[in-house]
């Protein structure tokens, strides 16, 4: 069973994330975030396999917190959840260490095969142009 912890500061938004990952059998925690604060909270408290984190934030953005993760807990997989297409920040994602990156408009449908892809030790990104340069990085 995985442990999910959501990043996202809108409530529906991490409500929506919570609600497609309760419908797969391998999740098993799923816990959220509101900010950066209580990210690095959560994940000094509890150990997670994986972390949904969006780019836009308040205070430090997705990406800043995605290499502040890496620093601490490198064992830690992180998929971007953006409103933001792939073409704007994907790549910075994959360099920063993110495993993977879904618009959250793709989200309900590509949300539970980025994670099974992912967990194998895959990379998902939703573009279909990002997927050979994400093959490169790993």
């Amino acid at each position: 069973m995985l442990n999910v912890l959501i990043t996202d500061d809108h409530w529906i938004v991490r409500q929506g994330l919570r609600q497609i990952l309760e419908e797969s059998a391998e999740i098993g925690i799923i816990d959220e975030a509101e900010n950066g604060t209580e990210l690095f909270e959560r994940i000094h408290a509890r150990d997670y396999h994986l972390i949904l984190l969006d780019i836009s934030l308040p205070g430090k953005s997705g990406l800043e917190l995605l290499k502040e993760i890496k620093i601490i807990k490198p064992e830690i997989l992180v998929i971007i959840i953006s409103i933001y297409p792939e073409d704007q920040y994907a790549v910075s994602a994959i360099k920063s260490g993110a495993s993977g990156y879904i618009t959250k408009g793709r989200a309900a449908d590509e949300l539970i095969p980025a994670i099974s892809e992912v967990i194998k030790g895959g990379s998902y990104f939703s573009g279909e142009f990002i997927r050979p340069m994400a093959s490169e990085q790993n």
